[in-house]
């Protein structure tokens, strides 16, 4: 299979995923989704369709793939092991995997089993020559490149298991935000898009806000209070309802926005639920702060052009095929291995 054939058909598969919400079939994967994992809601899963579909959209892809130069050597096996936080987590790995023209071997978390199968069937059905370079495994046998996203815990553990394998080993990161009080109602809705969406539970969710001191974080509460029905989810207020409870028995002080508290800390990573903000005086130093915790950072949303590497408010959760996970190049990765 040549990579026209290999780009055609991911050219198919955004179509045929742009319009599957209005198939009977959406509802049945998602039934099927939210039965596996009580975390994938419809509209959760609706939200990472539309943004898979915006990464590769119109030219984009071949643009992407034009950047490289890929040969048609012979096919590494390329493990990957799939997490269980978002639905379609592992596309971008599954894209670049094939579109280097390796052979996908994927392990998948059992509360995550769905997605990854489904758009398999999707592209084997339009271009069956897929079977020979999509696999589905309980664990590896024989692979050539690993390719891992998990805790830190499961990176010492694949990093010690896969010690000879050239491998990508992705750990926790997280996202913040940057506030300089100038935001108006509009900026206030896609932060909070970037903090919500997913429940939080994504790298790329808003984990953090820095604020200046002047800034009156009650005026986010209408705005984020409202902005998902989050009480239909059982798994979030179960957390909002225990992480409350805690911060009351401990006396640790906090803001109630109904649907997430927010809590002055110097920590980065903050449980679901829960949104950590911490005062800055000085911009130069803030940036000097992110720069040296950049290992811990996915991205930074901010307005203010004075923030260093961030992207606009409300695309947190919208990457494009540059945005490397972990600033790692995935396909200049493979074609060098």
């Amino acid at each position: 299979m040549i990579l026209e054939d290999r780009i055609i058909a991911f050219e198919y598969l955004r179509d045929y995923l742009l319009l599957l919400t209005q198939k009977p079939q959406f509802e049945i994967l998602c039934q099927r989704a939210y039965e596996n994992n009580n975390w994938f809601t419809k509209d959760s899963i609706n939200y990472s369709l539309l943004s898979i579909c915006s990464m590769i959209k119109g030219d984009s892809l071949r643009k992407f793939v034009a950047s490289y130069k890929i040969n048609n050597n012979r096919p590494k096996k390329v493990g990957v092991v799939v997490p269980s936080n978002l639905p379609f987590v592992g596309f971008y790995d599954f894209l670049c995997v094939l579109l280097s023209g390796n052979i996908y071997v994927g392990k998948l978390s059992k509360n995550n089993n769905i997605f990854i199968p489904f758009i398999s069937d999707i592209l084997i059905k339009h271009q069956p020559d897929f079977k020979k370079y999509i696999f589905m495994v309980d664990d590896f046998e024989s692979i050539d490149v690993l390719i891992a996203t998990g805790s830190n815990l499961t990176a010492r553990y694949f990093n010690y298991k896969y010690a000879s394998t050239t491998k990508i080993i992705r750990k926790n990161r997280v996202s913040v935000g940057v506030l300089n009080g100038l935001e108006n109602t509009n900026d206030f809705e896609k932060i909070a898009c970037d903090s919500y969406s997913y429940f939080g539970l994504g790298c790329r969710s808003i984990s953090k806000i820095f604020i200046p001191r002047h800034f009156n974080l009650k005026s986010l509460k209408e705005t984020f209070s409202s902005y998902l029905s989050i009480n239909d989810n059982a798994n979030y207020m179960d957390n909002y309802n225990y992480q409350k409870s805690l911060f009351i028995l401990n006396n640790i002080e906090f803001i109630d926005f109904e649907n997430l508290l927010l809590i002055e800390s110097s920590d980065m990573h903050s449980p679901i639920s829960v949104l950590y903000y911490q005062y800055y005086d000085d911009l130069d130093v803030l940036n000097e702060f992110l720069v040296n915790h950049s290992d811990q950072i996915q991205c930074i949303v901010a307005s203010d052009l004075g923030v260093n590497n961030a992207i606009h408010f409300g695309q947190a959760q919208k990457p494009t095929l540059l945005d490397f996970p972990d600033g790692v190049d995935v396909i200049k990765f493979l074609l060098l291995s």
